[in-house]
């Protein structure tokens, strides 16, 4: 293209040259500007026509030429066509240029943009950082507990962990249900139960959690690489030895069952191979953003509902005056931990000995007289309730662990906790990692009262379709994917975990 336009230019501007040659010899021929060039003319004529005729009428009509050619209009005409032709070839030719060039540009752009897109892709895909997160659940013998994590935290897990697999075409940020921004992470979440002799059994039987924890790659010699490389994440399950509820209970306090385990063996010994930790419970319902979600800050808790001002107020008193603990008057934090592994024992120390020292201490007569009602409150929900003291000393361990030098990065704010940890039933999913169902899952529960004696599992599952209509929020036609709240993403693992349980479970009967 560009020799092309070169060869036009040249063509014109010669011709232009020409023209104006040609005027000025003519118009100068007189004075002898250009030498006969008027016989050497005369001469080609002669020679083209041959005859006197011939060479009479073309010397007449060269003679017309040339008083033509003299005359300065047909002169300036003749200029003024040559310049318009340059004008028209450059004008021609500069559209034409501009046109292939743009077009060239473009598909050059599109190259480029197609070639980052490609290396950008290619670049997240090698630096794609990933996580590897233990989900631990302490699982007792009580049927309800059995209830709430087979219907709950192990279905949901179990759904959670398969997008995982998912191909490269369908990536987790398009998914519907994910309203956490990628920024290149992904969390591997293993399910470790610690659970009661009993409720082993129900495990294994039931979940994907088949492999006791003694006999899985984090504690034996096998290379952990072999097993941590992928994409793949692992269920297991750890019985607890028989002293461990009596040993828990010395306080008469049952919820201490779910943090003792925390900071004794196995959980020491596969600690080191765990980046983060979720310490929650059995009624738990994770969703597919715990796959992109790490703390922001490397710790962080629940955020929610945990007594009233007076509540705060007393546990400032407690840290200062009576622990002589550090405190940010951080308040309002929840029983979901998600925290880095190299805080988590330090953390799990303080929560045992705050909780035991709340509960055996802070709510006798003479305590609860002096200090609480004699202010007007009282030594119940939601001023100051014993049942709780595992929050209160959860609380008071965090401001403690957290609360040190303000110019440090680890440094307690209220942006450690987090409505992604701790949501309510009526919260949308995309802008949830975990939640506790504590208050749908009263009305849920109690239609498995005593599903796993064997005798009632017959008349359960025959009643539990007109008793579910009579309980439940209507989902019937909607597909994973379509749920919107997290109360219809919990009915569905609800349903479908009763589903599945009484078919396996009516087998048993019927074959008995």
């Amino acid at each position: 293209m560009s020799i092309i336009f070169l060869i036009l230019k040249i063509l014109v501007k010669e011709m232009i040259f020409f023209v104006v040659y040609f005027s000025i010899c003519v118009h100068n021929e007189e004075k002898n500007f250009c030498p006969s060039k008027t016989n050497e003319m005369n001469e080609e004529l002669k020679s083209l026509f041959g005859s006197q005729r011939n060479q009479s009428k073309s010397q007449n009509n060269l003679i017309e030429t040339n008083s033509i050619s003299r005359n300065p209009l047909f002169r300036l005409l003749v200029v003024a066509i040559a310049i318009s032709l340059t004008v028209f070839v450059h004008v021609l030719a500069h559209v034409v240029f501009s046109t292939y060039y743009e077009k060239l540009a473009v598909e050059i752009s599109n190259s480029t943009i197609s070639s980052n897109s490609y290396i950008r892709l290619n670049a997240k895909k090698q630096e794609l950082k990933t996580y590897r997160t233990m989900i631990a659940v302490e699982l007792s013998e009580r049927n309800r507990d059995l209830n709430e994590f087979i219907v709950m935290m192990h279905a949901s897990w179990k759904y959670v962990t398969s997008l995982l697999t998912l191909p490269q075409t369908q990536p987790l940020s398009n998914h519907p249900l994910v309203g956490v921004p990628d920024k290149g992470v992904r969390v591997l979440l293993d399910l470790i139960v610690f659970c009661e002799k009993a409720a082993c059994s129900t495990v294994q039987g039931l979940t994907e959690c088949r492999v006791p924890l003694s006999k899985s790659f984090l504690m034996s010699h096998a290379n952990h690489s072999d097993y941590t490389s992928g994409m793949q994440t692992y269920c297991f399950w750890h019985e607890l030895d028989s002293d461990y509820v009596h040993r828990s209970m010395r306080y008469h306090y049952r919820f201490l069952t779910s943090l003792q385990f925390l900071q004794e063996k196995p959980m020491i010994d596969i600690l080191p191979f765990y980046d983060y930790i979720i310490r929650t419970d059995m009624d738990a319902v994770i969703t597919p953003n715990a796959l992109l979600w790490t703390p922001p800050h490397q710790y962080a808790f629940g955020n929610g509902y945990m007594g009233s001002t007076f509540t705060h107020e007393r546990l400032e008193y407690i840290a200062k005056h009576k622990l002589h603990t550090r405190t940010c008057n951080v308040h309002g934090m929840q029983s979901t931990w998600y925290v880095h592994r190299n805080k988590f024992l330090e953390l799990v120390h303080w929560a045992l000995n705050f909780t035991e020292y709340v509960h055996q201490n802070e709510f006798t007569e003479t305590v609860c007289a002096k200090e609480v009602l004699a202010h007007g409150h009282h030594c119940n929900w939601p001023d100051w309730h014993q049942g709780v003291s595992s929050l209160y000393g959860s609380e008071l361990a965090i401001n403690h662990v957290f609360c040190g030098n303000k110019s440090s990065k680890v440094h307690l704010t209220n942006d450690w906790k987090s409505f992604f940890l701790d949501s309510i039933e009526s919260n949308e999913i995309r802008n949830t990692v975990q939640f506790h169902m504590l208050q749908m899952k009263h009305s849920l529960l109690e239609m498995l009262e005593g599903f796993w004696n064997l005798q009632e599992i017959k008349h359960f599952c025959a009643n539990y379709r007109r008793r579910r209509r009579q309980l439940l929020p209507d989902i019937k036609g909607k597909t994973l994917e379509d749920l919107q709240s997290n109360e219809e993403y919990a009915l569905y693992f609800f349903r479908s975990g009763i589903k599945t349980a009484c078919s396996t479970l009516l087998m048993r009967v019927y074959s008995n």
